[in-house]
């Protein structure tokens, strides 16, 4: 009975729902999240969304989640030579916020304990609808196919609810995004809640310098740079080091 009042509820809103000003968000969805970089990290995930307009934010719940920057050290074969794998967390909480009319994405990032406001276009993904079906929650999912960021993504997503808004910056679906996975299963995510929920709009800090992607991933090189820089300072002259865009891992590859 639950489940049919919920989805009852959902069918409501799809219809009426979105006669209203788009002056709040009109829609509520939890997800769990996992992320595979070098280990496992937790976050909880939701997806806040009218016609045009969405935020997604997440949380990590492990329970060693403290602001940091760490550097995990793997010696190679050589007795010369020396790998690191670099994971930056300078930040516990993580925010995109994207708008379909104005066809921009913003995404908060703290980068070398330095917060910027990362400004992109709205994406234009080639999802590919194939014909495999499965229930989530009582919801038939269809699945998808497509690729963002350097990542190729299995979606399953429901016309139950009608948006083309999705986690992440994964837009363009005729419907709710209910799984996600990428084919490394680095990235994965799976719904665990679905809300009709009226809550405020996200407001962009007007104090944040603002980057385009080209500009994020400079200055990304430029405190790679710097690390190598200081890491070489403290083992001793005849060492050098070089971190690259290689040796670090995030949701977006490109």
């Amino acid at each position: 009975m639950k489940t049919l009042l919920t989805f009852l509820t959902i069918l409501v809103w799809g219809t009426n729902g979105f006669c209203q000003k788009d002056s709040l968000y009109q829609m509520n969805v939890a997800y769990k999240m996992r992320l595979n970089f070098n280990g496992f990290r937790f976050y909880k995930a939701e997806l806040r969304f009218n016609r045009f307009q969405s935020v997604f934010v997440y949380k990590e719940v492990s329970e060693n989640a403290n602001p940091s920057q760490k550097i995990a050290e793997r010696r190679s074969e050589s007795a010369d030579e020396m790998a690191f794998n670099i994971s930056l967390k300078d930040t516990n909480s993580y925010y995109i916020t994207s708008d379909k009319e104005k066809n921009e994405i913003f995404e908060w990032v703290d980068l070398f304990r330095k917060t910027y406001l990362v400004k992109e276009v709205f994406p234009s993904i080639d999802w590919k609808i194939e014909s495999e079906i499965k229930k989530i929650n009582a919801h038939e999912c269809m699945k998808a196919t497509g690729k963002f960021g350097g990542r190729n993504y299995t979606a399953w997503f429901t016309t139950d609810v009608q948006t083309s808004l999705g986690p992440l910056k994964l837009h363009g679906l005729p419907g709710l995004i209910l799984e996600l996975a990428d084919d490394t299963q680095e990235v994965e995510l799976f719904v665990s809640e679905i809300r009709v929920e009226q809550t405020p709009l996200a407001h962009l800090n007007p104090r944040l310098p603002v980057l385009t992607h080209a500009e994020y991933r400079k200055k990304l090189n430029e405190g790679f740079d710097e690390m190598s820089r200081q890491i070489s300072s403290k083992m001793g002259r005849d060492v050098t080091v070089k971190v690259t865009m290689g040796s670090f891992k995030s949701i977006e590859l490109e």
